[in-house]
């Protein structure tokens, strides 16, 4: 039996890696971490009024190459068996509620939310609002309004964006 610990930790590892990668090219696989207790850290100094920006959500960047990825998302990851895909377009279910709590936590940190996630035997999605530079129509396989949520596969927009610091650079 796999400890779902553990098997969060692996995904977080490897989507910082492959957000690394993404963000430099190809170059670098170091940009990017765990946030300190998985943004926990950054919660507990909210309680306490104080925000620690750089902390929030489940990644932040390690290395200043990253910081506009992190600087612009709060990015949130979650791997699950199942995270009720369908429920999410009709406003319930695991995802659905994953998706709202992220839109919460970077509204705090004044940022936009980023979920990435993965049930078992299924694809890396990627979730970010609608109006999200990210949000590319040769990419975004389900757009739901209602939800503000663009969905798209994780590995088509590593595929389709080349230059995402370039991408981040230009207004919201």
């Amino acid at each position: 039996m796999v400890n779902s610990k553990q098997k969060g930790a692996g995904f977080e590892r490897e989507v910082c890696k492959a957000l690394s990668q993404w963000m430099s090219g190809g170059q670098r696989k170091d940009l990017f971490w765990r946030s300190a207790m998985s943004g926990g850290r950054a919660t507990l100094g909210f309680r306490k009024g104080e925000k620690h920006i750089t902390q929030g959500g489940d990644i932040s960047a390690i290395d200043p190459m990253g910081a506009p990825l992190t600087d612009r998302y709060c990015i949130e990851l979650k791997f699950y068996r199942d995270l009720n895909l369908a429920a999410f377009w009709v406003g319930r279910g695991t995802l659905f509620g994953f998706w709202e709590r992220a839109k919460v936590d970077a509204e705090k940190y004044g940022k936009m939310p980023m979920l990435i996630a993965k049930q078992n035997l299924f694809p890396t999605l990627l979730i970010v609002p609608v109006e999200s530079r990210f949000a590319f129509p040769s990419v975004v396989r389900w757009r739901s309004y209602r939800h503000d949520a663009a969905v798209m596969a994780f590995d088509d927009l590593m595929l389709a964006v080349k230059y995402p610091a370039a991408l981040l650079s230009k207004g919201r």
